[in-house]
């Protein structure tokens, strides 16, 4: 599976076997949500294993087209340029052609979920960094979190923010039908990545508001399949982090239908008040600040891992790398794309 989730060009070009056929015998076995006692139903997996192949074949053209270094491998030959505005019609017509049967009406498999996630994932991935030459002379003046750098709007024919958002939205309405379906505690680890990237494409809004029901429904599901492994449990304490640095704690304090719990994981003021269990979730961070490549964290002497500032997406996913695979032996340190 091709994918483009830390902004890198893809070292896969093509696979030397034959495509698998299409087995409709296969696609009507059932898939019973073990351990549950929720109805089997269809698993479609010729299908979808069929339509994650020809999204595989637009994540390799969208790593190559818009994140290629010549550093990564020279033996790779060059991709056939791509502007951002075929890759997203090329995405969007993947997602017009899906069988009815993968529409969430029909409740299908998780694997199927996963697979519609990973579209709106790419399409975020596609306009999360703008090259100099899409960007208007028009900038926002909203405030930032503090590593984030100035976010542009681009000269194309789409909405750059609208699209984005959307796609969260996106997310975000699946990750619910996953989680009533089948819950969230034996999620696939990629559900983990898509629900982290569509809360950082929130906290991007000029008009983020904490107290959004799609943001907290995701950080709700967030904060389970983060508790699961030590990558997830450090990288909720950075998107933590990043939501106080929006300095929203007033309207966390006056929501009276919030949870005492998401009060203390967001409000800003809450670390002063004494120690909270999710400062636990910094164990393990100390990695970023071993190696110059790691780009580093709470690096102030006072406040060490429990007060750095915030992130912004691109940033995010920085760590988010370093974390989950290190720098691998490609590149001493990440490129960056222009924009990011």
């Amino acid at each position: 599976m091709v994918h483009t989730g830390f902004l890198r060009p893809s070292l896969i070009d093509h696979v030397n076997i034959a495509r698998i056929d299409r087995n409709p015998l296969e696609d009507q076995a059932l898939w019973r949500p073990y351990p549950t006692h929720r109805e089997p139903r269809p698993s479609y997996l010729s299908q979808s294993f069929d339509e994650a192949c020809n999204l595989s074949t637009v994540a390799r053209d969208i790593s190559r087209s818009m994140f290629a270094d010549e550093r990564v491998s020279p033996t790779l030959e060059p991709a056939p340029h791509q502007s951002r505005e075929e890759l997203y019609e090329r995405l969007r017509r993947w997602h017009s052609l899906l069988p009815e049967a993968f529409d969430s009406r029909y409740r299908p498999p998780p694997h199927i979920i996963l697979l519609r996630m990973r579209y709106h994932a790419l399409i975020i991935n596609l306009f999360s960094c703008i090259s100099d030459d899409e960007i208007s002379s028009t900038t926002s003046d909203a405030p930032k979190t503090p590593e984030s750098p100035p976010r542009h709007t681009p000269e194309t024919k789409y909405n750059v923010w609208e699209v984005t958002q959307s796609a969260a939205l996106g997310i975000a309405a699946l990750t619910r039908l996953h989680r009533r379906e089948y819950g969230m505690s034996r999620a696939h680890h990629f559900a983990m990545y898509a629900i982290n990237l569509a809360l950082f494409t929130m906290l991007e809004q000029e008009s983020f508001n904490v107290l959004d029901q799609d943001f907290l429904s995701l950080a709700s599901a967030f904060s389970i399949v983060a508790s699961r492994s030590a990558l997830g449990r450090n990288l909720f304490h950075i998107f933590r982090q990043s939501v106080r640095a929006k300095e929203q704690g007033s309207r966390i304090r006056d929501a009276s239908a919030l949870p005492d719990e998401l009060k203390d994981l967001f409000d800003e003021q809450s670390s002063a008040e004494g120690h909270s269990r999710f400062d636990e979730y910094a164990e393990g961070l100390e990695k970023l600040n071993q190696e110059a490549k790691y780009h580093g964290i709470g690096v102030d002497p006072e406040h060490g891992l429990q007060e750095y500032p915030g992130l912004g997406l691109s940033d995010m996913l920085d760590r988010y790398e370093s974390l989950s695979l290190g720098k691998d032996d490609v590149l001493s340190e990440r490129h960056r794309p222009t924009g990011c």
